[in-house]
């Protein structure tokens, strides 16, 4: 078997990307085979690279495996030429007709809308979330209200478009969700169909430069920091929360960069038992930190409720009083 067809069986075998199924890592470990195991040149890797692209779901545009190759390129997992077995590799870079790039589809949020009275009032029963805490993230275009899977919903969005996310009014599980290929099982969230997780969901808003960015997990945590931010009468910080599995475990996206950049950042992870609140948060600092961010945390694990259970979040911080919470922002 000569090198080509010995590559090309190699990538046949690897899982392939599927989207909601940590696709990006996927489409990673294919393109760090090619670039360090075989030690292929960018061009060479290219189109192995789209006989793999052939059988994700979905596929992914050219310019977005270009991408991938150079991220692999830059962060080697393991040593250059791992699957050479010792022989160079001498192939030449066959031609390739590059698709035309296509904007990638965006979730359907137009037929969301501001809420009703009602609507307020029932998610400041459930969660104790202050109603003008509530009108001001949907004078800000991040709250909005509809029917999502058969069910009255609030939605986080902002006016980027690229991500969006649906929690029931009723603080209820969606119901599981059987259609041909899709199977979701019961969920507290339903992410709107083509968001992209690696949003900050809110960055979107006009701000000075010189505010400071809150960073919350999911939305419940984003409006429960409008909340304080009314209660602490402060106008000076900008809150986003990065929703859904994916959040941004794979860097955040690159329209948000200059977002970001240069600005204090504080991230509020969940105080989960197994620690994963605090993984992702520190992911999320790395990428940060590459973009000249200062960075720092506001942990959970010296916050009790009246009762003197740990919390786990922001929102189930709403409703205390006294110290705790003293230095909750920047």
């Amino acid at each position: 078997m000569n090198l080509e067809d010995r590559i090309s069986r190699y990538v046949s075998k690897l899982d392939p990307s599927v989207s909601g199924q940590n696709g990006h890592n996927s489409l990673l470990i294919a393109a760090g085979a090619l670039v360090t195991g075989f030690a292929l040149s960018d061009d060479v890797a290219l189109p192995f690279l789209i006989e793999f692209n052939e059988r994700c779901m979905p596929p992914w545009p050219h310019g977005e495996l270009r991408r991938k190759l150079k991220q692999a390129r830059k962060r080697p997992k393991r040593p250059l030429g791992y699957l050479l077995n010792g022989k160079e590799p001498n192939l030449e870079c066959p031609k390739v007709v590059e698709e035309p790039y296509v904007l990638p589809e965006k979730p359907y949020l137009t037929r969301f809308r501001k809420g009703y009275r009602r609507e307020f009032e029932q998610m400041q029963e459930k969660r104790g979330w202050s109603i003008p805490a509530l009108k001001a993230a949907e004078d800000l275009g991040v709250l909005r209200f509809g029917r999502v899977s058969k069910q009255d919903c609030w939605i986080v969005q902002d006016g980027s478009g690229i991500c969006a996310e649906a929690r029931r009014l009723d603080d209820e599980l969606f119901p599981a969700f059987k259609n041909g290929e899709k199977d979701l099982p019961e969920r507290k969230a339903h992410s709107i169909l083509h968001s992209d997780k690696r949003w900050p969901v809110g960055i979107q808003i006009p701000a000075d430069p010189l505010y400071s960015i809150c960073m919350f997990e999911g939305g419940p945590d984003l409006l429960s920091g409008y909340h304080f931010l009314f209660l602490h009468n402060r106008n000076d910080i900008l809150p986003v929360a990065m929703l859904g599995k994916g959040m941004a475990l794979h860097g955040f996206h690159p329209d948000a960069w200059d977002r970001l950049r240069g600005r204090r950042v504080r991230i509020f992870p969940h105080h989960d038992d197994n620690g994963d609140g605090l993984r992702k948060a520190l992911h999320w600092a790395n990428e940060l930190l590459k973009l000249e961010c200062r960075v720092d945390f506001f942990l959970f694990e010296d916050v009790f409720n009246p009762d003197g259970e740990a919390v786990k979040d922001l929102t189930d911080c709403v409703g205390l009083q006294g110290t705790q919470l003293e230095e909750l922002f920047p």
